[in-house]
């Protein structure tokens, strides 16, 4: 039974994304990160496994050592997400870069150039 407008899958999904965003702020990781935003989280219907999308910023070399360190820590984000939100089970986190912000800025910039007549 669906209530309202989301499935539940979308709405564990927010409250993930939110404990995952809460942790990078807080830096519960004990690494710094950065700059990096988690953009969207796709949850399976069943609620174990969660792909999380992050955006890093920088250039391409910083995004890659940030991405690699999410990845290090992914186990211990897992279980601070275990510790701070009541699910009956903790989903499984596949980390994914989101670079579609990049992509969006690219385009705008391109439309902006042709719109002004720069190169």
């Amino acid at each position: 039974m669906v209530r309202g407008k989301y499935k539940r899958s979308d709405r564990v999904g927010d409250v993930v994304k939110r404990g995952i965003a809460e942790i990078l702020v807080r830096g519960e990781l004990g690494v710094d990160f950065g700059f990096v935003t988690v953009t969207r989280i796709e949850m399976s219907n069943d609620l174990k496994n969660a792909k999380v999308f992050i955006s890093i910023h920088g250039d391409e070399e910083e995004k890659k050592k940030q991405f690699k360190k999410l990845m290090e820590n992914k186990k211990r984000m897992r279980y601070l997400v275990a510790k701070n939100i009541d699910l009956r089970y903790t989903p499984n986190l596949k980390l994914y870069r989101d670079d579609s912000l990049d992509n969006s800025i690219k385009v705008q910039k391109l439309l902006y150039d042709i719109e002004h007549g720069e190169k």
